[in-house]
């Protein structure tokens, strides 16, 4: 600036001019600058946000995009099936947010909707997710016995051997014949309440409305249960076996039977115990000098001397007892 004062006042204009048009150049070449990285800013964003989508941020909604988003009914997302939607996902671009007011409930079978907004500086975009809240688990039936056991004329209700139930509908209430099922609008087949019937096998294997335990055999009974969402059982079946009765004939029969039976058994014990308890005795003719034991038709007997011949009646373990010896030519027993 001292040198431009120092020049003659033209050569100052000059000076000066081309001075502010420096000045114009470097100031124009910074706004412009600043305009360009704005709009690079701006342009990113808007780019992050139209291309930012839903991630799955929960096992409740399995590992596979999908809309609707297929729910099992009843399941639970940290315990609780009432689950804030904002927790189920996650924006696809980190420079994105995303922001729910929606619920969703586990417990309330059919379509559900959630608006979900993500956002950034370039603005926001809303996105809507469906849910479908699905009954899939079949009912159970329980038999109690396999095969029942009847006499002829017996009175007996098949379903008190039955128990069907469904983790939706509870307790199953029994039907003589099918209910008539709603088509809904995703095709499945739903019913007012859920059910299960009862059929029968003669033991002809004939169908019949009824177990008729007057006639003896066999019986078959299927039971089948229905929730109502149209989750089916399939079949699970037990035995009714119905045993004729015994007539008073052969009631009495069988008693006089038993009855002598026993009396045979008590005559042949006795006898075994009589037996058992005294032993048999039997003729021995004894020689008191050699002290031999002879059976009466021993032929010894003849040459023995009368006085030391002696007739008993015995046994051998007595005699011996009193120092007698069998002889060994009659072997006396």
């Amino acid at each position: 600036m001292l040198r431009l004062s120092a020049l003659p006042p033209k050569a100052r204009k000059i000076g000066c001019g081309v001075i502010c048009a420096f000045l114009a150049i470097i100031l124009l070449g910074a706004l412009g600058s600043s305009g360009s990285s704005g709009s690079t800013k701006a342009k990113a964003a808007q780019e992050a946000l139209d291309s930012a989508t839903l991630v799955e941020n929960s096992p409740l909604l399995g590992t596979t995009s999908n809309n609707p988003y297929r729910i099992e009914y009843g399941s639970k997302e940290s315990g609780r099936t009432t689950v804030a939607v904002s927790d189920l996902f996650a924006p696809s671009v980190s420079e994105v947010s995303l922001e729910s007011s929606s619920t969703l409930d586990t417990m309330s079978i059919g379509e559900q909707f959630a608006a979900i907004t993500l956002s950034n500086s370039a603005g926001s975009k809303e996105v809507t997710v469906r849910f479908l809240v699905q009954d899939t688990q079949i009912p159970e039936v329980q038999i109690k016995e396999e095969t029942v056991s009847l006499s002829q004329g017996d009175e007996f209700d098949p379903a008190s051997n039955v128990t069907a139930k469904d983790s939706v509908d509870g307790v199953l209430s029994q039907v003589d014949s099918r209910p008539e099922a709603k088509r809904s609008s995703d095709g499945a087949e739903r019913y007012e309440s859920g059910w299960f019937m009862l059929s029968y096998t003669d033991p002809s294997g004939n169908a019949v409305p009824s177990i008729d335990t007057s006639v003896t055999g066999a019986y078959r009974v299927s039971a089948i249960a229905y929730d109502k969402n149209g989750n089916c059982s399939g079949d699970s079946y037990f035995t009714v076996v119905v045993k004729a009765t015994e007539t008073s004939a052969e009631r009495s029969a069988v008693t006089e039977e038993e009855t002598a039976q026993e009396e045979d058994s008590t005559q042949q014990s006795s006898e075994q115990s009589t037996s058992t308890a005294a032993p048999a005795t039997h003729d021995y003719v004894l020689n008191t000098n050699t002290k031999k034991i002879h059976d009466p038709g021993c032929s010894l007997i003849k040459k023995m001397k009368e006085q030391n011949k002696q007739t008993v009646n015995s046994t051998l373990a007595d005699l011996e007892a009193q120092g007698y010896e069998p002889c060994n030519k009659c072997h006396p027993r």
